[in-house]
Parts: C-alpha cells; sequence; structure tokens
C-alpha cells in the first residue's frame, strides 16, 4: 500500500534537499495535494526541471530557491506563515 500526504494540504512546505532522491519524491507527493512548495537544493538546473514536472501535472503557486535555508525563512514574504519544514 503507497503512503498518503492527506494530513498535507493547502500548506506552505519547506523541501530541503528537493532537486533529487527523498527530498524530490516529497516534492512530487505533496505537490499532489495542493500544497504550496518551497523547493531548496543545490543543483539550480534540476530543481527547475522539477518545478516544470510539477507544474505540468497541478496548477497551484510553487516557489523554487537555491538560497540558503536561513534566508529563505527570513524572507518578509513567509514571515507571518507557519511553514512545515522538511529538511532531507
Amino acid at each position: 500500500m503507497a503512503a498518503t500526504f492527506t494530513t498535507f494540504t493547502n500548506k506552505t512546505i519547506l523541501i530541503t534537499g528537493a532537486s533529487a532522491g527523498i527530498g524530490k519524491a516529497l516534492a512530487l507527493q505533496l505537490s499532489k495535494a495542493k500544497n504550496t512548495l518551497l523547493l531548496v537544493g543545490r543543483n539550480e538546473l534540476a530543481l527547475a526541471n522539477l518545478k516544470k514536472e510539477i507544474e505540468l501535472k497541478v496548477s497551484f503557486p510553487m516557489t523554487i530557491t537555491v538560497k540558503d535555508v536561513d534566508a529563505l525563512i527570513k524572507n518578509e514574504e513567509y514571515q507571518n506563515q507557519s511553514l512545515l519544514a522538511m529538511y532531507i
């Protein structure tokens, strides 16, 4: 039986290591539940490709960044939101 993330719906989720492996798999799975994903990783091209892959499947706001995680969290746009962080 495949695991589902039904409790993670309409959330803003920060996923580090999203350019490959478990982080990428989480991003793909969590994108199905209308979450806003903040994808962080060291490989900008892989993140851009992942963003395109997700956008072809679903329509929702997503931010892609390769900045330091601390810099992302300090971003004014996200200061008043509670982030569910998944550090991979």
